[in-house]
Protein backbone atom coordinates (compact mmCIF):
# COMPACT_ATOMS: atom_id res chain seq x y z
CA UNK A 1 0.00 0.00 0.00
CA UNK A 2 1.61 3.32 -0.94
CA UNK A 3 -0.06 5.48 1.59
CA UNK A 4 2.26 3.10 4.25
CA UNK A 5 5.55 3.58 2.00
CA UNK A 6 8.05 6.43 3.46
CA UNK A 7 7.14 9.77 2.02
CA UNK A 8 10.96 9.63 0.37
CA UNK A 9 9.79 6.83 -1.76
CA UNK A 10 6.60 7.89 -3.56
CA UNK A 11 7.12 9.42 -7.36
CA UNK A 12 5.86 9.30 -10.43
CA UNK A 13 8.94 7.31 -11.36
CA UNK A 14 10.04 3.54 -10.42
CA UNK A 15 11.93 2.97 -7.38
CA UNK A 16 14.21 -0.13 -7.50
CA UNK A 17 14.95 -0.51 -3.39
CA UNK A 18 18.20 -3.17 -3.40
CA UNK A 19 19.26 -2.45 0.50
CA UNK A 20 18.85 -5.39 2.52
CA UNK A 21 18.02 -5.43 6.28
CA UNK A 22 19.71 -5.25 8.82
CA UNK A 23 20.00 -7.67 12.10
CA UNK A 24 22.75 -7.01 15.15
CA UNK A 25 21.99 -10.27 17.96
CA UNK A 26 24.63 -8.95 21.25
CA UNK A 27 24.58 -10.77 24.02
CA UNK A 28 25.92 -10.42 27.40
CA UNK A 29 28.94 -8.33 27.11
CA UNK A 30 30.80 -9.59 30.77
CA UNK A 31 30.33 -13.39 32.77
CA UNK A 32 31.76 -15.51 29.93
CA UNK A 33 34.69 -17.15 28.95
CA UNK A 34 36.42 -16.77 25.69
CA UNK A 35 37.44 -20.39 24.65
CA UNK A 36 39.05 -20.81 21.01
CA UNK A 37 36.96 -18.00 19.80
CA UNK A 38 33.63 -19.69 21.30
CA UNK A 39 31.92 -17.86 24.66
CA UNK A 40 30.96 -19.84 26.93
CA UNK A 41 28.96 -18.86 29.69
CA UNK A 42 27.78 -20.78 32.89
CA UNK A 43 24.29 -19.52 33.07
CA UNK A 44 21.61 -18.83 30.48
CA UNK A 45 22.08 -16.65 27.94
CA UNK A 46 19.85 -13.84 26.60
CA UNK A 47 20.44 -12.67 22.53
CA UNK A 48 19.31 -9.05 22.31
CA UNK A 49 17.97 -8.89 18.70
CA UNK A 50 17.05 -5.73 16.81
CA UNK A 51 16.05 -6.30 13.14
CA UNK A 52 16.20 -2.98 11.04
CA UNK A 53 14.79 -1.25 7.67
CA UNK A 54 15.71 2.10 6.46
CA UNK A 55 13.23 2.26 3.12
CA UNK A 56 10.33 0.17 2.16
CA UNK A 57 9.78 -1.51 6.04
CA UNK A 58 9.79 -4.91 7.62
CA UNK A 59 7.96 -7.52 5.44
CA UNK A 60 8.63 -10.66 7.32
CA UNK A 61 10.90 -11.90 11.05
CA UNK A 62 11.89 -15.32 11.45
CA UNK A 63 13.59 -16.41 14.26
CA UNK A 64 15.10 -20.02 15.01
CA UNK A 65 17.07 -21.08 18.21
CA UNK A 66 18.98 -24.44 17.83
CA UNK A 67 16.52 -24.95 14.65
CA UNK A 68 13.51 -24.63 16.84
CA UNK A 69 11.31 -21.77 14.94
CA UNK A 70 10.24 -19.20 17.89
CA UNK A 71 6.96 -18.01 17.70
CA UNK A 72 7.18 -15.92 20.61
CA UNK A 73 10.51 -13.83 22.10
CA UNK A 74 11.00 -14.15 26.43
CA UNK A 75 9.22 -11.52 26.62
CA UNK A 76 5.99 -13.12 25.54
CA UNK A 77 6.16 -10.11 22.39
CA UNK A 78 5.19 -12.14 18.83
CA UNK A 79 7.30 -13.20 16.28
CA UNK A 80 5.76 -12.31 13.08
CA UNK A 81 6.48 -14.54 9.90
CA UNK A 82 4.60 -11.99 7.84
CA UNK A 83 3.68 -8.36 8.87
CA UNK A 84 0.74 -6.83 7.06
CA UNK A 85 1.60 -2.90 7.47
CA UNK A 86 4.55 -1.23 5.51
CA UNK A 87 5.03 1.21 8.30
CA UNK A 88 7.32 -1.19 10.70
CA UNK A 89 11.05 0.01 10.38
CA UNK A 90 12.18 -1.60 13.26
CA UNK A 91 11.95 -4.20 15.72
CA UNK A 92 13.64 -5.50 19.23
CA UNK A 93 13.35 -8.63 20.64
CA UNK A 94 14.68 -10.45 23.22
CA UNK A 95 15.60 -14.32 23.16
CA UNK A 96 16.49 -16.28 26.06
CA UNK A 97 18.29 -19.81 25.95
CA UNK A 98 15.67 -21.01 27.98
CA UNK A 99 13.53 -21.38 24.51
CA UNK A 100 15.20 -24.67 23.15
CA UNK A 101 17.11 -27.52 24.46
CA UNK A 102 20.98 -27.12 23.94
CA UNK A 103 22.96 -29.18 21.75
CA UNK A 104 25.40 -31.70 22.66
CA UNK A 105 27.83 -29.87 23.29
CA UNK A 106 26.11 -26.93 25.16
CA UNK A 107 25.84 -25.24 21.95
CA UNK A 108 22.96 -22.53 21.21
CA UNK A 109 22.37 -20.80 17.58
CA UNK A 110 20.25 -18.31 16.91
CA UNK A 111 19.38 -17.54 13.51
CA UNK A 112 17.61 -14.58 12.65
CA UNK A 113 16.27 -13.60 8.78
CA UNK A 114 14.66 -10.77 8.38
CA UNK A 115 12.89 -9.60 4.40
CA UNK A 116 11.79 -6.19 3.64
CA UNK A 117 8.72 -5.19 1.59
CA UNK A 118 10.80 -5.05 -1.93
CA UNK A 119 11.83 -8.61 -1.59
CA UNK A 120 15.72 -7.58 0.05
CA UNK A 121 16.51 -10.74 2.41
CA UNK A 122 19.21 -10.67 5.39
CA UNK A 123 19.97 -13.63 7.35
CA UNK A 124 22.42 -13.50 10.46
CA UNK A 125 24.00 -16.07 13.37
CA UNK A 126 25.25 -16.07 16.80
CA UNK A 127 26.80 -18.97 18.68
CA UNK A 128 27.16 -19.54 22.43
CA UNK A 129 28.00 -22.03 24.16
CA UNK A 130 26.10 -22.62 27.93
CA UNK A 131 27.82 -25.02 30.67
CA UNK A 132 26.05 -25.02 34.04
CA UNK A 133 26.54 -27.75 35.39
CA UNK A 134 29.06 -27.90 38.05
CA UNK A 135 32.37 -30.60 37.58
CA UNK A 136 32.10 -33.69 39.47
CA UNK A 137 34.98 -34.03 42.29
CA UNK A 138 36.48 -37.57 41.95
CA UNK A 139 39.22 -37.13 44.37
CA UNK A 140 41.84 -35.82 46.12
CA UNK A 141 45.39 -36.54 47.69
CA UNK A 142 47.90 -35.27 49.32
CA UNK A 143 51.25 -34.87 48.14
CA UNK A 144 54.74 -33.32 50.03
CA UNK A 145 55.86 -30.37 48.34
CA UNK A 146 59.31 -28.98 47.61
CA UNK A 147 60.55 -25.16 49.44
CA UNK A 148 59.91 -23.67 46.46
CA UNK A 149 56.83 -24.59 45.17
CA UNK A 150 53.10 -22.82 44.73
CA UNK A 151 51.56 -25.37 47.30
CA UNK A 152 49.14 -23.59 49.91
CA UNK A 153 50.55 -22.98 53.01
CA UNK A 154 48.71 -22.00 56.11
CA UNK A 155 49.49 -18.33 57.00
CA UNK A 156 47.80 -18.71 60.61
CA UNK A 157 47.07 -21.81 62.91
CA UNK A 158 44.19 -23.08 62.60
CA UNK A 159 42.39 -26.88 62.78
CA UNK A 160 43.87 -28.02 59.45
CA UNK A 161 47.45 -27.32 60.35
CA UNK A 162 47.42 -30.35 62.74
CA UNK A 163 47.37 -32.52 59.32
CA UNK A 164 50.27 -30.86 57.69
CA UNK A 165 53.37 -31.73 59.41
CA UNK A 166 55.52 -30.25 56.34
CA UNK A 167 55.05 -28.24 52.95
CA UNK A 168 52.38 -30.17 51.11
CA UNK A 169 49.94 -29.67 48.16
CA UNK A 170 46.36 -31.17 47.69
CA UNK A 171 45.70 -32.54 44.33
CA UNK A 172 41.68 -32.38 43.47
CA UNK A 173 40.88 -34.68 40.53
CA UNK A 174 37.44 -33.62 38.90
CA UNK A 175 35.68 -34.35 35.46
CA UNK A 176 33.23 -32.13 33.35
CA UNK A 177 31.72 -33.44 30.39
CA UNK A 178 31.61 -29.73 28.55
CA UNK A 179 34.76 -28.23 27.23
CA UNK A 180 34.26 -25.26 28.95
CA UNK A 181 36.13 -26.52 32.09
Amino acid sequence: RLDEVKPSLLSNKIVLETEAPDISIETEKENYCNQVGEKWYNKDVAFKVICSEKLSGISSVKIMLNDVLLEKDSLDNDIEEHISSAGIFERNYQINTTLAEPSVNGAYVITVQVQDFSGNKYEKSATVFVDDKKPNIEGFRFEESVENSNALTLEKESFYESFFTSRGKIIIEGKDELASS
